[in-house]
C-alpha cells in the first residue's frame, strides 16, 4: 500500500527516458505551422517548460499530487497553446483518473495541432497511457496518414493491431518499418510476436534468439525477448530449454530489482502481520457497521494471477448485465492508501480499517465508482460491476471492510500451475511481480495470499464462491451458468460467444492472445513438465495443494 522510494526512483527513471524519446520526436520534426495543420490556430502551438509548469513537474517527482495537478491545470490557463503543457497536464491528469479533464485537453491539442504528425503522435501516447486504447490507434492511423517519416507512430499501430488481433495489418507495418531496426529496436519484438502468432515459430525463434544475444540493446528489451522465448519452448515442450530462457530474464532483472525489494517486503510484512491479527470479530464489527450502507452492485474476480481469471472476466462481461473493469489499479493506488491518511506508514492495517468512519467509507466508495466510470468511459447504470483484479485477495479485509456487500470470486487452480505460469511470464517490476523473479520467492508469495483466503474465508459476511480453473476447461457453460447465478442474474447464451467478442475488445491482460482461442486442456497439469524445477517448492506449496483438493 505504500511504495519505496527506490520504487519511485524507478518511475522517475521511465518517465525521464519518455520525455527524453519526445524531446527527440519534437526536434526532428518541423514545427506546426499553417501551411502543415489543420486548423488556423494551430501555428499558435508553442513548446517549452514554462516556470509554472516546471513546478507542477517537480511536485509530480515528489508525489505531491493534488498540488502538481493545481499547477498543471494553472499552466494550460496561462499558455492554452503550449503543447508541452497541454500533454503533460493530460497525462498527469489522466494517472489520477481525472479523464474528462485529461480527454478535454487533448482534445483541445488536436483542435490546435491535429495536422501535424508529432501532434497526433504525442496525442495517441497519452491516449495510451490514459487508457484509451481506441482514441490512441485513431491517432497513431491519423500520424502513419500524414508522415512516412515517424516509424515510432509505425511501430505503436503495429502493437495496437496485434494486440488487436489484426495481424496481417500489424505485419504490413513491421515489414515497412524492419530496415530501421537498428534505431528501434523493439520492432523486432514487435515482428517475433506476430510471427509466433502467425504460426511462424522457427522465424520467430530466430528474431528473438538474435534480440536475445545481443549485446548493444538495452537490459529490458532482452529480458522481455529472454521471457517470449521461454513461452515460445514451452508451447513446443522444450521444458528444460523454456526455464533456461526464462532464468536469463529473471537473472538480469534480480540484478537490479533493489528499486522494489523494499516495497515489496515493506507490503508483504504489512499483510502477513494483517493475516496473523484480523478476527472473526473484526469482520463481525465491520460488518455491523457497514450494515447502514446503500447497497452497491459490486463485485471482485480475485485469487492469484494466473489461475484462470481472464477467461472468467471475459466469459461475465459478455453478459448484458455486467460491466467489468480488467485489472485496474484504482483499489491498491488510490483508494486503499488513501484510507490511512494521518496516520504512520508503518500503521497496521487492521487499525487503519478500524477507524474508518462511516462519512469516510462512503466518501470512498463514490471516489472509486466515479473512477471506474471514467475509466471504462460510460456510466455503470444498472449492470453489476466486476472489478477483476487476482492480485487483491490479500486486502479482501478493507474490500469488504468498504463494500460489505461486495460478491467475491475466487479463482483457484491447482497451486503448482499457478507457480510455474507465474515464473515463466516477463512482468515490469514492481512489488508484486517482484515476488515472481525466482520460484521460492513466486511460492512463497502464493502461500501467503492462499492462506489469507483460507482464513478469510471462514470469517467474511460477503457472499463468496470459488470457481477452478480445471472445471472451467472440463465443463465452461456450467461454470459460467454457476457464476452467473451466484451473481444473481439471468442465464444469457450470449455469453458462451464471448470469443468473438474478445476479438474486437481491448484487453490488458498479458495472455490477451489466449482469450480468443478455445478453452483447451493442455495447460492442466503443466507442472509436471516442470517437477524437477518445482521440487524444491513443494513443502511450501503442499498445504495449499491438499486443501483445495489438488492431490
Amino acid at each position: 500500500m505504500v511504495m519505496a522510494r527506490s520504487s519511485r526512483d524507478h518511475a522517475r527513471n521511465r518517465r525521464a527516458k519518455r520525455r527524453a524519446a519526445e524531446a527527440e520526436l519534437r526536434r526532428r520534426a518541423a514545427p506546426p505551422t499553417p501551411g502543415n495543420t489543420s486548423t488556423s490556430t494551430a501555428h499558435r502551438l508553442v513548446d517549452h517548460d514554462s516556470p509554472t509548469l516546471q513546478m507542477a513537474m517537480a511536485l509530480w517527482e515528489r508525489r505531491q499530487y493534488d498540488q502538481s495537478l493545481e499547477l498543471y491545470e494553472q499552466a494550460v490557463q496561462e499558455e492554452p497553446h503550449n503543447l508541452r503543457a497541454l500533454v503533460n497536464a493530460a497525462r498527469s491528469l489522466g494517472a489520477r483518473y481525472e479523464l474528462e479533464k485529461a480527454e478535454r485537453l487533448l482534445h483541445r491539442l488536436l483542435a490546435l495541432g491535429g495536422g501535424h504528425p508529432v501532434v497526433q503522435y504525442l496525442a495517441g501516447e497519452s491516449y495510451h497511457l490514459i487508457q484509451r486504447p481506441a482514441l490512441a490507434r485513431r491517432c497513431y492511423e491519423r500520424t502513419c496518414e500524414l508522415t512516412t517519416d515517424l516509424p515510432e507512430a509505425r511501430l505503436a499501430l503495429a502493437d495496437a493491431y496485434e494486440r488487436s488481433h489484426r495481424l496481417e495489418e500489424a505485419w504490413a507495418l513491421i515489414d515497412s518499418i524492419l530496415p530501421l531496426a537498428a534505431r528501434l529496436p523493439e520492432i523486432r519484438l514487435t515482428q517475433a510476436r506476430i510471427l509466433r502468432r502467425q504460426g511462424q515459430g522457427d522465424q520467430a525463434e530466430h528474431t528473438l534468439r538474435e534480440v536475445c544475444q545481443s549485446s548493444v540493446l538495452p537490459r529490458e528489451l532482452r529480458c522481455r525477448a529472454w521471457a517470449e522465448l521461454a513461452s515460445l519452448l514451452d508451447e513446443r515442450g522444450e521444458y528444460d530449454a523454456a526455464v533456461e530462457a526464462i532464468e536469463h530474464c529473471k537473472r538480469d532483472q534480480r540484478s537490479r530489482d533493489a528499486a522494489e525489494r523494499h516495497a515489496a517486503e515493506h507490503v508483504m510484512g504489512r499483510f502477513e502481520k494483517l493475516v496473523e491479527s484480523v478476527t472473526a470479530e473484526d469482520f463481525d464489527r465491520w460488518h455491523e457497521q457497514g450494515a447502514a450502507v446503500s447497497p452497491r452492485k459490486v463485485a471482485l474476480l480475485a485469487g492469484f494471477p494466473r489461475s484462470g481469471t481472464t477467461l472468467l472476466e471475459q466469459v461475465l462481461d459478455t453478459h448484458p448485465g455486467v460491466v467489468s473493469s480488467e485489472e485496474r489499479d484504482i483499489l491498491a493506488q488510490e483508494i486503499f492508501p488513501s484510507l490511512g491518511r494521518g496516520m504512520s506508514i508503518h500503521a497496521p492495517v487492521r487499525e487503519v480499517l478500524d477507524r474508518l468512519t462511516p462519512q469516510r467509507i462512503e466518501a470512498e466508495r463514490t471516489r472509486y465508482l466515479r473512477m471506474m466510470e471514467q475509466l471504462l468511459g460510460e456510466p455503470v447504470g444498472d449492470r453489476i460491476h466486476l472489478d477483476k483484479n487476482p492480485a487483491l485477495t490479500l486486502m479482501l479485509p478493507a474490500i469488504v471492510r468498504l463494500f460489505p456487500e461486495m460478491k467475491l470470486i475466487i479463482a483457484l487452480r491447482d497451486p503448482r500451475d499457478v507457480v510455474i505460469s507465474c515464473f515463466l511470464r516477463y512482468l515490469p517490476l514492481n512489488p508484486v511481480s517482484f515476488w515472481f523473479l525466482t520460484l521460492e520467492g513466486t511460492a512463497r508469495r502464493y502461500a501467503l495470499d492462499m492462506r489469507g483466503w483460507l482464513k478469510y474465508r471462514g470469517m467474511i459476511h460477503a457472499p463468496w464462491m470459488e470457481v477452478r480453473y480445471e472445471d472451467m476447461v472440463a465443463d465452461l457453460p456450467a461454470e459460467a451458468r454457476r457464476a452467473i447465478a451466484f451473481l444473481g442474474l439471468p442465464w444469457d447464451e450470449s455469453v458462451l460467444h464471448y470469443r468473438q467478442r474478445a476479438s474486437a475488445k481491448p484487453v490488458l491482460s498479458p495472455t490477451y492472445a489466449d482469450v480468443t482461442k478455445p478453452v483447451y486442456g493442455k495447460a492442466v497439469g503443466r507442472w509436471k513438465h516442470y517437477e524437477a524445477h518445482l521440487a524444491p517448492v513443494f513443502e511450501t506449496l503442499a498445504p495449499f495443494v491438499s486443501a483445495f483438493g489438488y492431490e
